[in-house]
């Protein structure tokens, strides 16, 4: 970039990261809202309105589903999914693609509920709490935006042991890291 900053492409795939809670309630419902609010974690905070984050030294770009389910652009550095039986089959579908894909579910430390699938066997790199908070950690944190460009191994593990050391709950880190990590990104 013009700007001598590095640029990150992050890919935001689950609505539960971008979409704001008046317009859960303008498709649901009061009623279904306050449902998906409390069984499947909705919050009102998310990354709807964000395009990019810009530190000292990186540009986030946040690519987030366009209105056919697609992300535009280059491949992402890492992208960020959800775990519905759609979500998941996306993910498998991109196996072998070198990228990182994040998990972002109420099955956080275990396999999924609709498939019965680890998080690694689907293709989850990562197994991330589902708190739009350590997302922005996430993505805000020099040393994890670094190692997700350098794409090395033990960087990654490392950074995101720092992050997690904030939270009651870390991001996991699955088998399937070093797979993703044999293929380079475009």
């Amino acid at each position: 970039m013009e700007d001598g900053k590095k640029e990150v492409r992050v890919a935001i795939l689950t609505p539960y990261l971008t979409v704001a809670w008046d317009e859960v309630v303008k498709e649901f419902g009061e009623k279904r809202a306050l449902e998906q609010k409390e069984k499947y974690g909705f919050v009102e905070d998310h990354l709807g309105t964000m395009d990019q984050i810009v530190n000292d030294k990186y540009r986030v770009i946040l690519d987030k589903r366009d209105e056919d389910g697609d992300w535009s652009g280059k491949l992402p550095h890492l992208a960020i999914s959800g775990c519905t039986e759609r979500g998941e089959d996306e993910v498998r579908g991109f196996r072998g693609s070198g990228i990182i894909f994040g998990r972002y579910s109420i099955f956080y430390g275990g396999c999924s509920d609709y498939t019965g699938f680890a998080p690694a066997d689907s293709g989850y790199a990562l197994d991330i709490p589902k708190r739009v908070d350590v997302v922005k950690r996430m993505l805000t944190d020099d040393d994890l935006l670094e190692a997700l460009v350098l794409r090395e191994e033990r960087k990654i593990k490392a950074a995101l042991d720092d992050i997690s050391k904030g939270f009651d709950r870390p991001i996991l880190v699955t088998p399937y890291l070093k797979k993703a990590l044999e293929q380079d990104i475009q």
